[in-house]
């Protein structure tokens, strides 16, 4: 009982709350990671056609900032960290579309880009791919490259990977609803691919920043659940495509604990 309460206390285990009405399509629940289920995946799921994903920024003037407090997060129904970004300028790292607005190009990496087109519907290509199959000013209403891929095509990569970290990772299942995972916990990349796949049924997965960076706030749930992190360069939040439909509507909590 002393290493439960231990866990709980640092986040590593989750207590769930309330179950509100399935109402807004927005699923948030966690999922039991390991041998004994005592770590848990927090995890967004939800249909691309009812919501959208939008980058946030830090405040003006800053160049980074805690993803609760960037403009922009407090009307989301969830948000999360982005990508890498210069530890010493702060400057983001990689494509950033939001809006149908490019802030970034493509970057010269072999980053993978997990990006929505101008119909929401959402994909996850390698750099190649993107670079010479899609046109991001044309093309695509939100993008963030990062990387690794590790889930492409039901594939996992990376499994030489060894490096323990916590870890905010964004993918599609097999039915196309984006998926959005975050283990406040040390786990391996190849590892949460796993698990998503097995788990969830994921289908693609990119891997985003991570570490001391991983950050989740979901509003409108009973003692609104949050990863706290230090401050970073790009933020992403979740909202709902029309006003008319589901906006105000909390995440819906899944009735069963995975």
């Amino acid at each position: 009982m002393l290493l439960v309460g231990l866990l709980a206390a640092i986040g590593i285990l989750s207590t769930p709350g309330a179950s509100p009405p399935a109402r807004s399509g927005l699923e948030f629940f966690t999922v039991k990671y390991g041998a004994w289920g005592l770590a848990r995946v927090r995890v967004l799921r939800f249909e691309p056609r009812a919501f959208e994903l939008r980058l946030l920024r830090p405040p003006e003037g800053a160049s980074l900032a805690r993803v609760s407090q960037m403009p922009g997060c407090r009307e989301a129904l969830a948000c999360i960290n982005g990508p890498f970004f210069d530890e010493e300028g702060g400057a983001p790292l990689g494509l950033l579309v939001s809006g149908n607005d490019v802030w970034q190009p493509l970057r010269a990496v072999t980053w993978g880009v997990f990006w929505a087109d101008r119909e929401g519907v959402p994909h996850v290509s390698v750099h190649d791919d993107f670079k010479s199959g899609v046109k991001a000013e044309q093309d695509v209403s939100f993008a963030i490259q990062s990387g690794p891929t590790t889930l492409l095509d039901s594939d996992v990569k990376k499994k030489d990977h060894t490096e323990l970290a916590r870890r905010t990772a964004i993918g599609i299942d097999e039915q196309g609803r984006i998926l959005v995972l975050v283990a406040n916990f040390p786990v391996k990349l190849a590892s949460l691919a796993e698990f998503a796949k097995t788990k969830l049924a994921a289908r693609d997965l990119v891997n985003l920043d991570g570490g001391s960076s991983t950050q989740l706030v979901v509003r409108g749930q009973q003692n609104e659940p949050k990863v706290l992190g230090f401050p970073v360069a790009v933020g992403v939040g979740i909202y709902p495509r029309s006003a008319s439909s589901t906006s105000g509507d909390a995440p819906s909590k899944s009735a069963s604990e995975k």
